[in-house]
């Protein structure tokens, strides 16, 4: 479904690109924001893991510990 909709925002921006009417771009970027609503949403209910295997998360606050010091 996410990638579906990857597919789709990134043939739509290429498409606004060409035809910059206002209503045209009024509908990608109500597309767009659907997009990160639900990859939000999905982030929450799995944890990101990347190539390394760590769970994002976890980088991201030990990276707030570090700056915070």
């Amino acid at each position: 479904m996410i990638t579906l909709i990857k597919r789709l925002c990134k043939k739509t921006f290429k498409l606004c690109q060409q035809y910059s009417t206002k209503s045209l771009c009024k509908l990608f970027h109500l597309i767009g924001t659907i997009r990160t609503f639900l990859m939000k949403k999905n982030m929450k209910k799995a944890a990101l893991v990347d190539k390394n295997g760590e769970v994002m998360a976890q980088k991201h606050e030990e990276g707030r510990k570090r700056s915070s010091e």
